[in-house]
């Protein structure tokens, strides 16, 4: 058995991992966000004091959450949208600051969509940034996949992110700042993940394509692109992870697997003033091109 990252309960071990926390001895500390107590960030900066941040795709546990709960520690008013109410993350938001809105939100549909940025304009009236952080993925080989999974990952992934870029641009000042959460899988192949990669790969265009176009109203407009994260989306592969794909793991990436608050801290950075000469990036996380990408057996 090995213990669940997120909610600290006993999880079945299907394959030769003894236990998960041994990929961050390598060369990062273990860190689960959960045990994070309040006063390790008093001494991070203050850099969204005043500043409105809209985040699309937060629950507890994962990329969004720690996002939203840096971006409140720094100082932000953060409004969140979601399909479903993250009440855990909520709980733990407002005993930072009063200034966290929710909203329910499907980003597929455009209408719900509409209704949320409507919302958000009538509370916040402009935004400083906005993150995108929704994604899905469904491993398995082209050819086992169906049509309707294919088009999923590329509507959630990519349509539905242009989607939320183009009606929460009138939202945004100038000079402010938009994210999307991509992932190394945009950047180079893996197997059993080809729709997922390339509705990646598409969203760093977008990404590099849209800077160019904003630039001029100073709206910037980054991509991160993290390697292998423990989050809620990483739990649903360990059941096929061999010894072999372990150390394929390890073998990609040089300073261990990453933390959710890892990616939130660089997402913090490319959304604040800090970054005011940075846009069109595509910026890896935990990965570099002269390191293999793991496969998972079958």
């Amino acid at each position: 058995m090995i213990q669940d990252l997120q909610y600290g309960r006993p999880s079945p071990l299907l394959g030769p991992i003894k236990d998960l926390r041994r990929f961050h001895d390598y060369h990062l500390p273990f860190v689960p966000l959960r045990q994070l107590p309040m006063s390790s960030t008093a001494d991070l900066p203050r850099r969204f004091v005043n500043s409105r941040v809209l985040i699309f795709g937060a629950a507890h546990g994962g990329i969004g959450g720690a996002t939203a709960e840096r971006l409140a520690r720094e100082g932000a008013a953060v409004w969140l949208a979601s399909r479903h109410e993250p009440t855990r993350l909520l709980k733990r938001l407002r005993r930072i600051t009063s200034d966290i809105h929710w909203h329910p939100c499907d980003i597929t549909d455009r209408d719900a969509l509409s209704r949320t940025i409507d919302v958000v304009a009538s509370s916040a009236e402009t935004l400083d940034a906005v993150v995108n952080n929704v994604g899905v993925e469904r491993r398995t080989s082209l050819e086992k996949s169906s049509a309707d999974e294919v088009a999923w990952q590329l509507d959630v992934n990519l349509r539905s992110a242009i989607e939320v870029t183009r009606q929460a641009l009138p939202l945004l000042k100038s000079p402010s700042s938009i994210t999307h959460v991509g992932s190394i899988l945009g950047l180079a192949g893996c197997e059993g993940f080809t729709a997922y990669s390339a509705s990646k790969a598409g969203l760093t265009g977008f990404v590099q394509s849209l800077a160019v176009e904003l630039a001029p109203r100073k709206i910037r407009v980054n991509l991160v692109a993290p390697a292998l994260v423990f989050s809620p989306m990483t739990r649903q592969h360990v059941q096929y992870w061999s010894l072999e794909t372990e150390q394929r793991i390890l073998q990609s990436h040089p300073l261990g697997i990453g933390m959710p608050h890892d990616v939130a801290a660089a997402i913090a950075f490319l959304a604040s003033s800090e970054a005011r000469w940075i846009t069109g990036a595509v910026l890896p996380l935990g990965w570099c091109p002269q390191y293999p990408l793991p496969t998972f057996d079958e």
